[in-house]
């Protein structure tokens, strides 16, 4: 479905090149091709009672495209990773207990960081929090109890940064600084991920409203450790996070996926501007499957295997997605950061609470060159 492109006109269609493509979709998900040839270019939406359709520019298809794409993904993968826990869960009546084991990715500092990437860096800086818990604060309990001086033990504490990121300082939700559950709402909403919500709001703002807002919140943020945020050395469209591991950019723009470039720099490289793009970090947040394309796949695709995993009686699939949204649902659809910030919550929760967590370490040298790789756990 990749590989179906759009004409670069107000009212987009499929290049002739992309038929064979759809062809292949269309039989995969047995559908009518022409029927789905329209679908693609077309956004229907109920108006003052009636369906309108909205017909869509290149740019506004390849993002309902890759939308859709998503959306299946995801059904799938929940359904292999159900189906694999269930050939491994055993006798459960029996077991006294039960062992988890969590195969987390490290770092990433790639040579295009967006808004993937600050998604799983925070999730290690989640998981550095927990090791610090479990492994120094134990250690600093075990010296206060044997009359030891709890200060030889040096650490990096990266509360302020999971602050900076969420608004969630751990210290604040264990009642450590005495913040109230209003403080830590009104640290959420000037998070980074509260601002990049709150900036997806209105269609207008783009990635550089968003940097703007960021840098005016966090240039010049820090803690014991030293700087937490750098602002670009020029034009709004990048900052940077100090994550214990190291400082990595973030680009809040969409970019070419040749080189790597913001749109102010497209006319000075001579780069196209309908080139292929890497989507912004307000275009990713949205993540939005249009309404009508998602009820054309749930009403019309007649294949077995799809019409079993986006079934009504299943969670979190396209189809649960599609049963919640409806012309008022649609408007209530969570974001991405806020949907990946629940479900990170969610698993520290479970892995905190009556878990013996152990640590592995894990050495990757090409990741990060500095010293501060040897603190990942």
């Amino acid at each position: 479905m990749g590989n179906i492109t759009f004409t670069d006109e107000d009212a987009s269609s499929l290049t002739p090149e992309a038929r064979e493509h759809l062809d292949v979709v269309a039989d995969c998900f047995q559908l009518d091709a022409d029927k789905l040839a329209e679908e693609m270019v077309l956004e229907r939406i109920m108006m003052g009672g009636s369906l309108i359709s909205k017909e869509l520019n290149k740019v506004k298809a390849m993002s309902s495209r890759d939308a859709i794409v998503k959306s299946i993904f995801q059904t799938i993968f929940t359904d292999i990773v159900e189906r694999c826990n269930a050939s491994v869960s055993g006798e459960k009546d029996r077991a006294k207990g039960r062992v988890g084991v969590l195969d987390i990715f490290g770092f990433e500092r790639m040579q295009f960081n967006s808004l993937e990437q600050i998604c799983i860096n925070y999730t290690n800086e989640k998981l550095h929090q927990c090791f610090i818990n479990e492994v120094f604060e134990t250690e600093k309990k075990v010296y206060r109890d044997e009359g030891l001086d709890p200060s030889a033990i040096n650490f990096t504490d990266n509360a302020k940064v999971l602050e900076m990121v969420t608004g969630c300082n751990p210290h604040d939700v264990s009642g450590k600084t005495g913040a109230t559950p209003k403080d830590i709402k009104a640290k959420m909403k000037i998070s980074l991920f509260g601002i990049l919500d709150d900036v997806c709001k209105q269609e207008k703002n783009t990635g550089v409203t968003y940097c703007e807002r960021v840098m005016k919140q966090w240039t010049g943020a820090e803690d014991a450790n030293g700087p937490l945020f750098e602002a670009p050395r020029f034009g709004a469209e990048e900052f940077s996070v100090v994550h214990f591991a190291g400082p990595v950019k973030y680009g809040t723009t969409e970019v070419d996926k040749v080189k790597f470039l913001p749109p102010s720099q497209w006319d000075k490289q001579g780069i196209d501007k309908s080139c292929p793009q890497i989507d912004s970090f307000l275009t990713k947040n949205k993540d939005k499957v249009p309404q009508s394309l998602l009820d054309f796949f749930t009403e019309n695709a007649k294949n077995d295997y799809y019409q079993h995993i986006t079934r009504p009686d299943r969670d979190g699939t396209v189809a649960g997605s599609a049963s919640g949204a409806g012309s008022t649902g649609a408007s209530e659809m969570k974001t991405t950061v806020s949907k990946f910030n629940l479900e990170i919550e969610a698993f520290f929760k479970q892995l905190l609470t009556g878990a013996n967590p152990k640590f592995i370490r894990a050495h990757k040298n090409d990741t990060f060159h500095d010293a501060k790789t040897e603190s990942s756990p």
